[in-house]
Formats: structure tokens, C-alpha cells, sequence
């Protein structure tokens, strides 16, 4: 099942790999997101908000599914 189910609000760079991640895929580090994001102004003033609108800027990785990469962005 899609993580767009329970997560509407979030959009990737990568608009094909979108459809195909599964929350299983966020949970255990396959969906291939490069999400080396770190908070813009320190973690005191990130938040889920701001970070967000930056994975719109994430791409890939893999495809979705395929490998193992941790996710920074706990994605």
C-alpha cells in the first residue's frame, strides 16, 4: 500500500519512485530516498513543517524496494 494513504502532505523529487514507495519500504530503509537532510538551521528550529516542504528537493537513490540505505529524513 502507498504511504500516500497516511502521509498526503508529502512529495518527492522523484514523481514515478513516489507511487511505488510503500510505508514498509520507509519503515525498513528500501524506498531509496536520498535523504541526507539535515535541519537548515539547527534542530532547535527545524520542524515537521519545514522539513517537509525540502523532501520535495530529495531524489534517488535506488529504485524503490531494490537496496538498503539508511534515511536521514526518517524516510
Amino acid at each position: 500500500m502507498s504511504y500516500a494513504r497516511y502521509l498526503p502532505d508529502l512529495r518527492l523529487g522523484e514523481h514515478t519512485a513516489q507511487k511505488q514507495i510503500t510505508v514498509r519500504m520507509l519503515l525498513n530503509h528500501t524506498s531509496g530516498i536520498d535523504g541526507e537532510l539535515l535541519p537548515d538551521k539547527g534542530h532547535d528550529e527545524e520542524t515537521i513543517e519545514k522539513g517537509i516542504t525540502r523532501f520535495a528537493e530529495l531524489g534517488q537513490l535506488f529504485a524503490p524496494g531494490t537496496e538498503f540505505s539508511y534515511c536521514n529524513a526518517a524516510l
